[in-house]
């Protein structure tokens, strides 16, 4: 991944993975897609995400993830990611975030930021930890949106 002359460089085609996988992360959260989504994670990833009360592991994250989500459509959408090189197959990721929510009453539309370390396994990328930070979560009624 890192030049011997700037360990600090990510190449084009690793940058291009790591994009890609978080790019797949939002589309298989959005498909409801469990096993697609727990193929990206190390089988040691680590998710913190603010509605639950601590870091879970993979196997916990997935299932409070089919619990959680059963009833709600998503849309997320990830931009400007920040990438750092830590090693050799290893890099942290900060990705500016936003999400909508459509639950049953409301939609919700949170914005902040991810922060991801991704691993290179037998060749391919994988998150090893997942964290979510909410700058700012807005809600509206689903009955004010339909009387627009």
């Amino acid at each position: 991944m890192s030049s011997v002359s700037d360990p600090h460089h990510v190449d084009e085609a690793d940058y291009r993975a790591v994009l890609d996988l978080k790019f797949r992360y939002c589309r298989l959260v959005d498909a409801h897609d469990w096993e697609g989504l727990r193929a990206l994670f190390t089988v040691d990833a680590t998710f913190d995400l603010p509605l639950w009360d601590h870091v879970m592991s993979r196997d916990e994250a997935m299932a409070a993830y089919a619990d959680r989500m059963r009833s709600v459509e998503s849309i997320h959408v990830v931009s400007m990611p920040l990438v750092e090189v830590l090693g050799e197959d290893r890099v942290s990721v900060e990705w500016h975030m936003e999400d909508r929510l459509y639950l049953a009453d409301s939609t919700v539309q949170g914005f902040g930021r991810y922060e991801d370390t991704c691993v290179r396994e037998a060749g391919q990328w994988k998150f090893a930890s997942l964290r979510l930070v909410r700058l700012r979560r807005e809600s509206t009624s689903r009955t004010s949106v339909e009387s627009i």
